[in-house]
């Protein structure tokens, strides 16, 4: 087998493969053999045809099959022989099959880029505080309590923030009620009666719940809503509407006791294990931020002190999965087909320079992982799907299975390696 590789550009190769017919000539029989047997001639039973015979007759399909079955195992032999790594196969280009002179095809690939790392065992990190401050202590149990308010009606006439408010609304846009001058506004936008609203996130309209409070209840009043340009209706966005609302109730946020009562619903059996209970959680949670932004850190350094190409497909295929995860995330924040065309060109921006530097920086963590024989055993790759899959709220088999059918068993691992890198370089790092 003759064998040129030529470089076609940063991280992409061409294989000029050429197999003489003795290299060929064994699966080229097999395959005039399964023919013959399988075929109907015309004065002879199947299989009973002469080859010459059949190898004329379909000698173009037979030709066609050939390349097909022939190309994958001489370009498998010709990139082993060549001791060459491809991470794509980007084109097979002029494919030439005959019996009597052989297979000759060229292969464009890419390949893993050749680069020098950086002194990565100097590499030094400024360490933050992780320390947990008393009043942040308590805002955490006081929104905890929060999330067990209940609300009780208030003899309060002014309104104040977290209160519920019973109101009538009624909105006109140009002089003309709002369903009229924008059919596309649900009726529920346009008016309502006895509809209690929250004066708190999530905000029902842009700028209500500023309006709203320190009026009274019981006093009418009219206020302007200008709609922002991510307002889910996109005829109302820019434009202004009169909202005529009659505040007539109110009912108060009120928190539950800081009780041994309270606490018991977590298991515990005093305020002192329940507030120590909240600044264990929230010590570990600043631990796992700071190294979170320890290892933000050391990759932006990587990135930094380490120059190179990138291979053209494996970017572009990051480029695209982002991209696409970039609009799902948009779709499910309520914006249109519309608004996701204009912003097509900062979604791309986005996702090219994003995944150029994911890509990179796995090529340099795969690289020190090497240096450093780091692997991620099975062990450690059952525990970290144990964890998603609590996430998730599912079976570990179940995730794994869907792992599998998204072809994303390589990614995981490769994504867990170099969480594993990352924080083998943050053990020998120097913190200051």
């Amino acid at each position: 087998m003759n064998i040129t590789v030529e470089d076609a550009g940063p991280c992409r190769k061409v294989i000029r493969i050429k197999a003489e017919p003795a290299e060929i000539a064994s699966d080229y029989n097999e395959l005039l053999t399964s023919y013959a047997s399988a075929v109907e001639m015309p004065g002879f039973r199947r299989g009973k045809a002469p080859k010459a015979m059949v190898e004329k007759r379909y000698a173009q399909r037979i030709v066609e099959d050939a390349k097909e079955q022939l190309v994958p195992r001489i370009y498998r032999k010709a990139v082993d022989q060549e001791g060459i790594t491809p991470v794509a196969v980007v084109d097979v280009k002029d494919v030439a099959f005959d019996k009597a002179t052989g297979l000759d095809f060229n292969v464009i690939i890419d390949v893993a880029p050749n680069f020098k790392l950086p002194k990565y065992k100097k590499v030094s990190i400024k360490a933050e505080s992780v320390a947990v401050e008393d009043s942040a202590v308590e805002q955490s149990i006081d929104d905890m309590r929060g999330r067990f308010a209940r609300y009780d009606d208030s003899e309060r006439t002014d309104i104040q923030a977290e209160d519920l408010v019973q109101v009538d609304f009624t909105a006109t846009l140009d002089g003309a009620p709002l369903t009229e001058s924008v059919p596309e506004a649900s009726k529920g936008l346009a008016e309502s009666s006895d509809f209690w609203m929250h004066i708190g996130d999530p905000e029902f309209l842009p700028g209500m719940n500023a309006a709203l409070t320190g009026q009274s209840t019981g006093a009418p009043l009219s206020i302007d809503i200008t709609f922002p340009e991510e307002f889910a209706v996109p005829d109302l966005v820019g434009r202004t509407a009169t909202y005529s609302v009659n505040p007539k109730a109110i009912r108060e946020r009120v928190l539950p006791d800081l009780d041994d009562a309270f606490v018991k619903q977590f298991d515990l059996d005093s305020v002192d294990a329940f507030k120590a209970r909240m600044r264990e959680n929230m010590e570990e949670q600043a631990q796992q931020n700071e190294k979170g932004r320890q290892r933000e850190d050391v990759s932006k350094w990587l990135i930094e002190k380490t120059s190179f190409e990138l291979p053209q497909s494996v970017l572009e295929e990051e480029t695209r999965m982002t991209a696409r995860s970039i609009v799902d995330n948009v779709v499910r924040s309520g914006a249109t087909h519309e608004q996701i065309a204009e912003q097509q060109q900062v979604i791309l921006d986005t996702a090219t320079q994003t995944s150029t530097n994911r890509v990179k920086l796995n090529y340099i963590l795969t690289r020190i992982a090497e240096e450093e024989s780091l692997s991620v055993t099975d062990e450690e790759f059952e525990k970290s799907l144990a964890e998603m899959a609590a996430r998730y709220n599912m079976p570990p088999a179940d995730l794994l299975k869907k792992i599998n059918e998204n072809n994303g068993m390589d990614r995981m691992r490769s994504d867990l390696l170099s969480e594993k890198t990352l924080d083998h370089l943050l053990d020998i790092a120097k913190i200051k």
